[in-house]
């Protein structure tokens, strides 16, 4: 579930029962890009890194790891490094709401490629400084966690995907389900993450990793309703 809606998230076109058949049979799937077949194996193999690092202390190399699982195709190219932080500039152009009345597309920069190392020991810092006692409080974190990766951006791609799952970090060190955020609300998900980004800029060493305000608080509450899900999901498998 956590690997088909994760890479779904990102345009990945398999399907739940297309998924856990590849990974549970080791096939390909007739008529699917192999591009998307190693996508859901690549991210198999992070979550299982992933639960290794619920005991342990993560780690910057431990994030890069990540990478190099995430990343299933190995690109020879010096700016697109594999299992590292980039080396160029990177952003998106943001969704919002008066975009999509055919206003001008706004440009939204991650952070710069120097600042990125110290950034992510903050990040680093700041999961292993949560101590949930809640769901609700480790939504909260999770939201943050997110965010903040996200707005760094430290590779080159594959961002989405790791954010998620170094996010859901927090929720597996409490004793709780890991959040699922379903594929078919993709637009809601883009478009909360693009509200936040068009008020604040990216994070930069010396100035905060994220803002409170409205818009983390949307993201949070987005994030306890797609918990809900998880929740519905475990109750009919009881």
């Amino acid at each position: 579930m956590l690997t088909r809606n994760s890479t779904a998230l990102e345009g990945n076109t398999l399907n739940l029962g297309e998924t856990q058949f590849i990974l549970n049979e080791g096939l390909t799937v007739s008529g699917k890009p192999l591009k998307d077949h190693k996508e859901v194996m690549g991210h198999a193999t992070a979550i299982d890194l992933l639960y290794d690092m619920v005991s342990s202390e993560l780690t910057v190399c431990k994030i890069k790891l990540l990478h190099k699982a995430v990343q299933t195709d190995i690109i020879f190219d010096i700016d697109k490094p594999y299992g590292d932080f980039k080396v160029l500039p990177n952003g998106t152009y943001l969704i919002l709401d008066d975009l999509l009345e055919g206003k001008s597309s706004v440009y939204h920069a991650y952070s710069r490629p120097f600042d990125v190392p110290k950034l992510i020991v903050g990040l680093v810092e700041y999961i292993e400084s949560c101590k949930p006692h809640s769901i609700d409080e480790a939504i909260t974190m999770y939201a943050t966690a997110h965010l903040i990766f996200g707005q760094i951006h430290p590779f080159w791609d594959g961002n989405g995907r790791i954010a998620r799952l170094i996010a859901n970090l927090i929720l597996l060190r409490a004793g709780f389900a890991p959040l699922v955020i379903p594929a078919t609300r993709r637009l809601d998900y883009i478009t909360i993450l693009s509200k936040y980004s068009a008020k604040y800029e990216a994070p930069s060493v010396g100035k905060p990793l994220y803002h409170a305000g409205n818009e983390l608080n949307d993201f949070i509450n987005f994030y306890k309703e797609c918990y809900q899900n998880t929740i519905n999901l475990i109750e009919d498998i009881k």
